[in-house]
């Protein structure tokens, strides 16, 4: 029992100062010592209070109830947090699948976006971005045109300016709380892509 294995441990660290250790007989959680002058005293096998006299019986069972009913209350503390953890892990758990599942899914589309163009070309993915998401840019607004990949790659510095738009605009930190998982890993992808495209362009 609890009891026993925590009156097992206290005799064996009371014996560093103790000269014996005797349990008393029947079940009970106060232990009697003795002390290395001979006198004799009283521990408790779990709370480690100690006293010269052992408690009257009726008080006795009034601490041994408390520290029950102590145990109790913290034996559910315990099992009340580690049902939280466990349903944090689940989550995180269920979480990663569900992200891996639409990662897998919008990568398949992104990479359809990219093998439709020049591989590569920065000025094509910009000129098709409205494929793949839809941005919030004046350049992208419902009824304009799409910015036009010949005339972006005839000037590099509107191209440049662009691309720099459209990172800011779509950049992982700006998205917020409460954007849908799915258009949020779109975002991030895109981001990805289109940053390793102006690597070997910019």
């Amino acid at each position: 029992s609890v009891a026993q294995d925590c009156a097992g441990q206290a005799a064996i660290e009371s014996s560093k100062e103790c000269a014996e250790v005797h349990p008393e007989a029947g079940k009970t959680n106060w232990i009697q010592a003795q002390t290395n002058d001979g006198l004799i005293y009283y521990y408790h096998a779990i709370t480690r209070a100690t006293r010269w006299t052992r408690p009257e019986k009726e008080l006795e069972l009034k601490i041994e109830q408390s520290i029950r009913e102590r145990q109790a209350k913290e034996m559910e503390r315990k099992s009340k947090r580690l049902a939280e953890l466990e349903e944090i892990r689940r989550r995180k758990i269920e979480d990663q699948e569900a992200k891996e599942k639409i990662d897998r899914e919008l990568n398949k589309v992104v990479l359809q976006w990219k093998t439709k163009l020049k591989v590569g070309d920065l000025a094509e993915m910009l000129g098709n971005l409205h494929d793949v998401i839809t941005i919030d840019l004046d350049e992208y607004k419902s009824g304009t045109p799409s910015p036009n990949a010949s005339w972006l790659r005839s000037d590099p510095k509107k191209l440049k300016k662009l691309y720099r738009k459209v990172l800011r605009c779509i950049h992982p930190d700006k998205i917020q709380a409460n954007t849908p998982l799915r258009e949020a890993r779109m975002r991030h992808l895109v981001f990805t892509t289109l940053a390793e495209a102006a690597d070997n362009r910019l």
